[in-house]
C-alpha cells in the first residue's frame, strides 16, 4: 500500500541528484561535487519519506528496535542484500575500469554521464515496483486472469521503456555534445 509513496519518494531524491549532476557537468564543477549528489539524493530521499511517513500519522517517537525481529528481518533478507550488492559492485565495475583506463578525471565525467543514463532504467524499476506485488498475489491466490496481468505488465513495461530507449538512442549525440562538448 505504500509502496508507490515510497517509489516516488526515491524517484525524486534521484531526480534532484541528476539535476544537479547535469549542473555540475555544465558548469564544469569539481570532482568532489558529483559525489556529493549522491549524499543530497540519499539525504532528499530519506527526508521525503519521512514528510510522507509523517503526513499518514506515523511518529518516529513510537519506534522501538526489536532485536529478534530485526535479526529475522536480516536472516530471511540474505539473498535480496546479496544481489544488490553484487548488483551495485557490476554496475560499478565500468567505472573502476576507466579510472584504471584513463585515470580519475575521466572516471568522474563517465560516472556522471552513467548516473544520468540510469534515468531510463529506474522508471521501469518504479513500475515494477507498483506492480509486481499485486501480480504476485494474484498467482499466490490461483487468480484466473494472471497470466493476462502479467502480459498486460509486460505490454506496459514495453510501452514506457521503448520511447525512452528511442530517445535516448536519437538524443544520445546532442546531449553529450551539450553536457560535455565536442
Amino acid at each position: 500500500r505504500h509502496m508507490p509513496a515510497a517509489t516516488w519518494c526515491q524517484f525524486g531524491g534521484f531526480t534532484l541528484s541528476v539535476v544537479a549532476i547535469v549542473a555540475g557537468i555544465m558548469w564544469h564543477a569539481p570532482l568532489w561535487f558529483f559525489a556529493l549528489t549522491f549524499i543530497i539524493e540519499c539525504l532528499v530521499t530519506a527526508a521525503a519519506l519521512f514528510a510522507r511517513y509523517h503526513q499518514l500519522g506515523g511518529a518516529w517517537r513510537t519506534w522501538r528496535w526489536e532485536k529478534i525481529l530485526s535479526f529475522r528481518l536480516l536472516r530471511e533478507s540474505w539473498y535480496e542484500i546479496a544481489t544488490q550488492l553484487t548488483l551495485l559492485m557490476l554496475l560499478r565495475l565500468d567505472a573502476v575500469m576507466v579510472q584504471a583506463m584513463r585515470g580519475e578525471t575521466e572516471a568522474g565525467y563517465y560516472s556522471a554521464a552513467v548516473r544520468i543514463s540510469e534515468v531510463a532504467y529506474f522508471i521501469p524499476m518504479m513500475l515494477a515496483g507498483f506492480m509486481l506485488p499485486p501480480l504476485m498475489q494474484r498467482k499466490q491466490s490461483g487468480a484466473p486472469d494472471y497470466r493476462d496481468r502479467v502480459a498486460d505488465y509486460f505490454g506496459v513495461s514495453l510501452a514506457i521503456t521503448l520511447p525512452i530507449a528511442l530517445g535516448i538512442v536519437f538524443t544520445s549525440g546532442w546531449l553529450v555534445s551539450l553536457l560535455f562538448g565536442s
